[in-house]
This record gives C-alpha cells, sequence and structure tokens, in this order.
C-alpha cells in the first residue's frame, strides 16, 4: 500500500460506476489514487480509515452526481475535509457528467473552482482535474487528434440482416447455440467475477449498432445526449436502464415484434460469435485499434456507429464506443441470472452493463467483462444501449 496518494476521491456510493472509471482514467496518467473500494481494509474502522485516507493524500477531488453530496462527504467527513483545507491542500469540487444544473455545495467548497465533468469525460476537462491534483497547467494542442478509421471487414450474408422500418435500426440473425462464458482463470485482466460455464442461447436478432441519437427521438425527439454527443450517428447516451426499457416497450407496441435489452448471456454470445479470446478477434492487444474505441484512441467522445470492424457475426462496437445495458440483473456468482431479465421494479436489483466504453481501458472492453450498475435509474455520458428482437416460436 502507497504511504501517500495523489488524490482522495470523496463520492457518494450511488456514482461508483463513475468514481471507477475516473479513477481509471487518472490512473492510466500515472496518479495514485485512494479509492475506497481498493483501500478500507476488512474488520478495521472505516470512518477512521477514511480519514486517515484523507490525510495520506495531496489532494481531495470531492465528486458529485446526479444525487449530490452522499451523507458521511457532507457530516461525518467534513471536519477532515476542512482540515486539508486549512493545510493548504486542494480540495476540488467534481461536478460528474450526470450532476445537476445547480449543484449544492457545502459553504467551505463554494469559494473553490471546481472542475466540470459535464456532459462527459474528455480530454480536456480531465486535464483541468490532474492540473488540479498536481499543480502542473497542461499544454494546449497544436495538433488535432487523429481519428483512426478502419475500413470494415465485408457484411453478412443479407438474409441474415433485417431493417426495422419505425427505428431504421438494423437487426443481425443470431442463430442459437451453445457456449463457454466466463473467461479461463488464466486470461489478462478478467475479474473474480467471471466464472466460466456453459450457456445454452437461443436463436434471436441483435442490434448491428448500438441505438443511435437519431433512432432514440423517434420515441424522445427532446432527448439531449449532451454537448458535443448529439450527432445523429452517435451511439445515444445519457440514457439509464429504465430509459433503455422504454424504448424497447415503445418499439414493441408500435410494431407488434418483441424487442427488449438482450440478457447479459445473450450479449456475450453475440459479442464473441464462436470466438474463445479476450477479443473477439482474438489476444493481440496491438488489434484493438482497428475494432474499438477506448481510452487509447477515442479522445474523449463516443464516435458515429460502425467505424470499426465489426466481430465475426457483423456486430460493430461490442468493443467500446459506449457501455450497453442488459436487461439481466448482477449476479456475482453467474447462478442463472444472466439468462434472465430483471423485473423493473427490482429496485434493489444491480444491473449489468458491458462492451466497455470510449472512456475504457483495454481490459474493460473485453468479451467477458461485467460492469456492476447499483443504480438502474443513474445516467451516465458512456452509457448506452442496443436491442434484441425475440423471434417467436
Amino acid at each position: 500500500m502507497p504511504t501517500s496518494f495523489d488524490v482522495f476521491l470523496s463520492h457518494n456510493s450511488k456514482d461508483k460506476p463513475a468514481v471507477r472509471e475516473l479513477a481509471q482514467a487518472l490512473r492510466k496518467r500515472r496518479l495514485s489514487v485512494w479509492l475506497d473500494e481498493d483501500e478500507l481494509r476488512p474488520g478495521l474502522n472505516w470512518q477512521k480509515q477514511l480519514e486517515s485516507g484523507i490525510r495520506l493524500s495531496r489532494s481531495v477531488a470531492v465528486l458529485i452526481g446526479k444525487d449530490g453530496l452522499g451523507p458521511w462527504q457532507t457530516e461525518e467527513m467534513e471536519g477532515a475535509l476542512i482540515h486539508a483545507v486549512n493545510d493548504g491542500r486542494p480540495v476540488i469540487p467534481v461536478l460528474l457528467p450526470d450532476a445537476p444544473r445547480q449543484p449544492e455545495l457545502p459553504p467551505f467548497l463554494k469559494t473553490r473552482t471546481w472542475v466540470d465533468l459535464r456532459p462527459a469525460v474528455t480530454k480536456a476537462n480531465l486535464g483541468r482535474l490532474v492540473w488540479g491534483i498536481t499543480g502542473k497547467k497542461p499544454l494546449p494542442s497544436t495538433k488535432p487528434p487523429q481519428v483512426n478509421r478502419v475500413e470494415p471487414k465485408p457484411e453478412p450474408e443479407p438474409e441474415k440482416i433485417e431493417r426495422d422500418r419505425l427505428s431504421g435500426m438494423d437487426l443481425v440473425l443470431i442463430e442459437g447455440g451453445r457456449f463457454l462464458m466466463g473467461s479461463p482463470e488464466s486470461e489478462q485482466g478478467r475479474s473474480s467475477d467471471e466464472r466460466q460455464h456453459p450457456v445454452q442461447v437461443k436463436g434471436f436478432y441483435l442490434g448491428k449498432y448500438p441505438v443511435t441519437n437519431a433512432q432514440y427521438r423517434r420515441f424522445k425527439p427532446d432527448h439531449d445526449s449532451g454537448q458535443g454527443l448529439n450527432g445523429e450517428d452517435q451511439p445515444v447516451v445519457g440514457v439509464n436502464w429504465h430509459d433503455a426499457m422504454d424504448y424497447a416497450d415503445w418499439l414493441s407496441r408500435e410494431t407488434g415484434e418483441n424487442y427488449r435489452l438482450p440478457t447479459e448471456a445473450e450479449w456475450e454470445y453475440a459479442a464473441r460469435a464462436g470466438t474463445t479470446g479476450r477479443w473477439s478477434f482474438g489476444d493481440d492487444e496491438r488489434e484493438l485499434d482497428n475494432y474499438a474505441w477506448y481510452d487509447g484512441n477515442a479522445g474523449g467522445v463516443p464516435h458515429p456507429v460502425g467505424q470499426k470492424r465489426p466481430n465475426p457475426w457483423g456486430l460493430y462496437d461490442m468493443h467500446g464506443n459506449v457501455w450497453e445495458w442488459t436487461c439481466s440483473g448482477y449476479d456475482a456468482g453467474y447462478g442463472g441470472g444472466e439468462q434472465q431479465c430483471a423485473g423493473k421494479n427490482d429496485a434493489n436489483v444491480p444491473r449489468v452493463a458491458r462492451g466497455g466504453s470510449w472512456f475504457s481501458f483495454p481490459r474493460f472492453v473485453r468479451s467477458a467483462n461485467r460492469s456492476r450498475c447499483g443504480i438502474s435509474s443513474n445516467r451516465y455520458g458512456s452509457y448506452g444501449f442496443r436491442l434484441a428482437r425475440i423471434i417467436s416460436p
């Protein structure tokens, strides 16, 4: 364990997915981060450990999301944070991508210059946060970012693609089969919740691409994905699990078809497309730029769908670009929940997103990687979805 940290991330537990991604981005820049889930030792007093973490950190970032400050941020830890202010260490209010327009700040933070990550984390606003943490001002960019566009592979057979006339979505037929879900213990970057087990999947149709802004606005014309994120061919973001399910319900009613989010098992089966490696193209990370928009090449924004190479079954953007909601509840041990849809009213059941995003490290865009989302009503600038259409018996 480090004897000191560059930054302590003070946050509301409801914002955990966004906080994890921010921690990843800071560590990518070689900063040491104190994050509770990584540093709290079981069996010891958690409040004292938090206060110790602040004392060991050269700066404190107070993260503010949709629900504002968490209870311990405003009460138990206020004294420790004020102590850091009095010591002259930077205490930086940070507005997460889904923070309210006019967030409430405690009096001792109102005079602090904040960092605004709304509506999405970009290279520029992340650079401002790093400046606050380290004191090193980022140099202005003199060269426009390169777009790494790769010509796609040939399309799958035309008879396996259908177009939904109402939404404009292209759907690829995914034939049923049996596969090994999860990852082997030897896989680089794997997590402990990726237990390998055989799963049988029935045939279904799946969106060739993530749902775009243009397609989603046929349901909600006034939807705003965020500044710089509203291009018609960009994947829709800023939608929570319930928004995605409502879109599927609307499309089902209007077309008479049976649309829903894919289960976690269906999603991984389609993402792997008969492969068994870290990604659908194999294990060579040097090939990732050809197939995915991720932390290493996206430039801090989601890109129009379909610019990278598809997987062997003709599905685009299954690795990176945006996290994709599944309909399943999170089941750490893979006890069967991965093959089912959670109920809409199961508020206490965490949901699962898959695929990683433009903001993710390579390990998080692997075929087997899972993102546990504790609050299904939260909206993030890196979360979107694609739909499945069920084949009637």
